[in-house]
C-alpha cells in the first residue's frame, strides 16, 4: 500500500558544536545533523523522513498525524520547510 506524507522539517543553528540539527517535530526521533544548510537538500530530507516513517509502518506502529505549521517568522539560524513523500509499506491484518 503506498500513501502521501506531509510533514514540518526544522533545521536549527547548532551554536555548541556548529552545523544544523534537522528535526521533523511531529515525528518524535527523527533527528540528524549536517555541516551546513546546504547539506540538507529536499532529496536529503525526503529519504530522512521516508526511512523513518518505513520504519514505523513495517512495526505495525501509524504514522502521527501532521500538527505542525510553518512559521512565518522565524529566529536567525532556523529554517523550516514542508517535505512530502510516498511510502509503500504492508498492509496490516
Amino acid at each position: 500500500m503506498k500513501t502521501r506524507y506531509t510533514y514540518l522539517a526544522r533545521l536549527e543553528e547548532d551554536k555548541t558544536s556548529g552545523g544544523y540539527t534537522v528535526t521533523f517535530p511531529d515525528l518524535r526521533g527523527c533527528i540528524s545533523h549536517v555541516d551546513n544548510s546546504d547539506d540538507a537538500t529536499p532529496e536529503y530530507l525526503e529519504k530522512m523522513m521516508k526511512d523513518y516513517l518505513k520504519d514505523i509502518l513495517n512495526d505495525g506502529e501509524q504514522a502521527p498525524n501532521a500538527r505542525s505549521e510553518l512559521v512565518t517568522c522565524l529566529p536567525k539560524g532556523r529554517l523550516e520547510l514542508m517535505v512530502t513523500t510516498e511510502v509503500t509499506h504492508r498492509r496490516l491484518k
